[in-house]
């Protein structure tokens, strides 16, 4: 599977950033992104016939773009 880069690391914290300011809370921002992120996975294997086991591995930051 090729990784599709669809926006940078800074222009994610300057829409997080915008977002926090506008009185959205950055630990919902959070949630809302690992829910995402897990239903495209889901999703991924949903959508795919796999033969025998899977392995997979999620590397994820500390949080807040950091």
């Amino acid at each position: 599977m090729k990784l599709k880069r669809i926006l940078k690391g800074s222009r994610i914290a300057e829409i997080d950033s915008k977002a926090i300011s506008g009185g959205i809370d950055s630990k919902l921002l959070m949630k809302n992104a690992g829910s995402g992120i897990s239903k495209e996975i889901i999703s991924d294997f949903e959508n795919k016939k796999f033969k025998g086991a899977v392995r997979g591995l999620v590397v994820c930051g500390s949080g807040n773009n950091g």
